[in-house]
């Protein structure tokens, strides 16, 4: 059994996920390195297709804009 901040943790990475997948999937990946990127689009195959166009739309965006790997505000 994991330990209770373990916990804890992956409980609020579900919740944030749960009140906002597009913005919080586009956080993710706009921080993550180009493999673990790749896992991550993987794993989203399973998602609805709508809600992952929506992530790739706001993504491709953020990354023509610069924001890339910059992130000022939390989630």
């Amino acid at each position: 059994m994991a330990p209770r901040a373990e916990r804890y943790a992956l409980a609020i990475g579900v919740a944030r996920i749960l009140k906002n997948p597009i913005n919080t999937a586009v956080h993710v990946l706009s921080a993550s390195e180009e493999p673990c990127r790749a896992k991550l689009m993987a794993q989203m195959d399973s998602w609805p297709v709508t809600i992952r166009m929506a992530i790739i739309r706001s993504f491709a965006a953020r990354r023509k804009n610069g924001a890339g790997r910059r992130v000022k505000r939390k989630l």
